[in-house]
Formats: structure tokens, sequence, C-alpha cells
């Protein structure tokens, strides 16, 4: 009972400074402030494609498009690939050739 008074009194006196520092606040409108703030100057460019040759250090995935199995006939040693790498193939296309002499040196013992 000793301390409900106190206690009363200061809610009371908390809730009323609350309201009163609510009421006390206004709002200016933004239209006021146009006048006071210059416009921002923009330069406009048209958009192009355009390659470009810069170094990019950056962590991500590649994936191919599509992925081709090669199947290789004979082991060997690689004598010359035809094509660049990321160039489009055809199906049946000569992609690489081998060097011969060790194919050739094989069938000159099955003969002998």
């Amino acid at each position: 009972m000793r301390f409900l008074v106190p206690f009363l009194l200061l809610s009371f006196l908390v809730i009323f400074s609350c309201t009163e520092a609510k009421e006390a606040s206004q709002e200016i409108p933004a239209e006021s402030f146009r006048k006071e703030v210059a416009a921002t100057e923009v330069r406009v460019g048209k958009a192009e494609r355009k390659s470009f040759d810069y170094l990019i250090n950056a962590i991500g995935k590649l994936e191919a498009r599509s992925e081709v199995i090669a199947l290789v006939e004979r082991e060997g040693y690689l004598e010359k690939v035809l094509v660049l790498e990321g160039q489009a193939v055809q199906k049946g296309q000569v992609i690489a050739t081998l060097d011969r002499r060790e194919a050739e040196f094989e069938l000159e013992n099955e003969i002998v």
C-alpha cells in the first residue's frame, strides 16, 4: 500500500510526459525543401555492346552448354590438335591426330 501511491504518481508522470513530447514534434512537408535543394545534374548515355579485356578475380563455377565424349580407337602420342579450345565441332569431325610411327612399328612386327 505504501508503494502504491508513489508508483501511481510516477506512472501518470511518465504517461503524460510521453504524450506531450509526441504532440510537440511536427512533420515538415517535403514540398518545403524542394525550393532549397538544387536539382542534381545527370548525364545520359546510350548502352552499347562492347568486348572488354579485364582480369576478373572471382570464385565461381563454369559449366559447358553441352559435353562431348571423345572416343579414341588407339593409344599414342598426340601429334596435332586441329581445333581450338571452346570451338564448336561437328559429329565425326577429326579434332586431333596421333603419331603414326608407333602404329606402323606394331604393324611391321605383326607381319614378320
